[in-house]
């Protein structure tokens, strides 16, 4: 009876607020959660301000895709353009600028370490080096001797840069690493 009249009397003014709050905590311990790995790990070098800065509209597609499934890439698309473009251009300046056979320069690039941190998304791989900064370190990582020189600058990309770019894709939409 007492019950009855406790749900017959509650104020419903303040259910808005109540939302809000709830949604404001949910949002607050996703950040925390993500920043510390524990969830999404592949966002946790983005941390909190991945979870801020994506709306709330989109941050369920960013986290999950489009089509409700889990997102399996290494990391966000909002970082892919980058990350193709920087490959194209690590592979465009080890060929065409310094001269290195592609098979031998990838099989540097892989025993490097870098490509690893690349393919799981670490953004200082990913946007946080140019091309050229990236070709750099591998080289500096593999401690081969090389000419340090700036690279050219050409009006149009040649297949050494596409084919960077579009390896950088394929193993984002793919994941095989």
């Amino acid at each position: 009876m007492r019950t009855e009249k406790a749900i017959k009397n509650y104020d419903h003014s303040n259910d808005a607020l109540v939302k809000v709050i709830i949604e404001k905590a949910v949002n607050f311990l996703l950040g925390i959660l993500v920043c510390r790995g524990v969830i999404f790990t592949e966002l946790a070098p983005f941390g909190g301000s991945f979870v801020a800065a994506v709306s709330r509209k989109n941050l369920f597609w960013t986290l999950f895709g489009k089509d409700g499934r889990t997102m399996t890439n290494a990391y966000s698309e909002l970082y892919l353009d980058d990350a193709m473009q920087n490959l194209g251009d690590m592979v465009e300046y080890a060929v065409c600028d310094l001269g290195f056979d592609p098979d031998v320069f990838f099989g540097w690039f892989i025993s490097s370490g870098i490509a690893s941190k690349f393919e799981k998304g670490n953004p200082k791989y990913i946007t946080g080096m140019s091309g050229f900064e990236l070709a750099e370190a591998v080289l500096t990582e593999t401690n081969v001797a090389h000419e340090k020189r700036e690279p050219s600058f050409v009006e149009f990309k040649g297949r050494e840069y596409w084919a960077g770019w579009i390896l950088a894709y394929y193993q984002w939409e793919t994941g095989k690493r």
